[in-house]
């Protein structure tokens, strides 16, 4: 299924790198090429949220997803990281789903103005968690 490919691929995107920052800055890097390249699976992923709004079965598929990513992304990058100072009051869980909610929102705005690379380089700022 696409949705465990897609996973695959983020896996091993964050497996890349030794610490915390080496590992987000491989997500980010995976996440432009991936808008560059595929803007497509992006256009897909949007389709299915709009399905998910009105569909249970595409609701429970989708949360699954955002659950899994956040998953990763809170074991991979955060668990043994030190946060920047405004994070450390935030759970690692809920700052993982902002940096997925971050990433997926910059990416809408990459595919309706694909002329605008400083859109894209905004994901680039996901770094600051680490400041």
């Amino acid at each position: 299924m696409m949705i465990n490919k897609y996973l695959k691929e983020i896996n091993e995107a964050l497996s890349m790198g030794e610490t915390a920052k080496d590992k987000m800055l491989s997500l980010v890097n995976f996440f432009k090429d991936l808008l560059k390249n595929n803007p497509g699976l992006f256009k897909l992923l949007y389709d299915f949220t709009g399905l998910a709004m009105w569909s249970s079965s595409f609701n429970s598929l989708l949360k699954d997803l955002f659950n899994d990513l956040s998953k990763m992304i809170e074991e991979k990058i955060l668990s043994n990281s030190a946060l920047g100072e405004n994070f450390r009051n935030y759970s690692p869980r809920a700052v993982a789903r902002m940096i997925l909610g971050a990433m997926f929102g910059t990416g809408i705005q990459v595919i309706l103005d694909s002329n605008e690379n400083e859109i894209l380089d905004a994901l680039n700022a996901i770094q600051i968690i680490f400041e």
